[in-house]
């Protein structure tokens, strides 16, 4: 395992101390699950615009939209009463879209699966 002297503002520091005690694991588990969260953070954004990339060089080929075909994937979607646990995902989306929309196409891709997802909870006992 490797080792490497971090330097780290007192304030921050106390912070860190203070939520690894909170959490009760050591501030060595703490500094490590933070660089891991933030290494897997930024992996994610970039396999998103990997993806996007292929999304807009697939849709410049094929001359279609590639929200069309994701709407029209989701509508293909059996209209079941969705799970407990996919309302409390649901509702955990709802309430984090400002948080997780890093990049203005992700607003719009989330923008369409909320209206799906909305549309499939109308009359039903969704969370959010």
């Amino acid at each position: 395992m490797a080792q490497y002297a971090l330097r780290v503002p007192e304030s921050l520091f106390a912070y860190a101390r203070e939520v690894s005690q909170e959490e009760q694991v050591s501030m060595n588990q703490f500094f490590v699950t933070a660089i891991a969260e933030k290494v897997s953070a930024l992996k994610t954004e970039t396999y998103f615009k990997a993806r996007q990339a292929r999304a807009r060089a697939l849709a410049e080929a094929t001359g279609k939209d590639p929200l069309a075909a994701f709407d029209a994937w989701m509508a293909a979607t059996p209209s079941a009463v969705p799970s407990k646990e996919a309302q409390r995902l649901h509702a955990l989306a709802a309430h984090h879209t400002t948080a997780i929309a890093p990049h203005p196409h992700f607003a719009e891709l989330h923008g369409s699966a909320v209206k799906h997802l909305q549309a499939a909870c109308e009359g039903r006992a969704c969370a959010g």
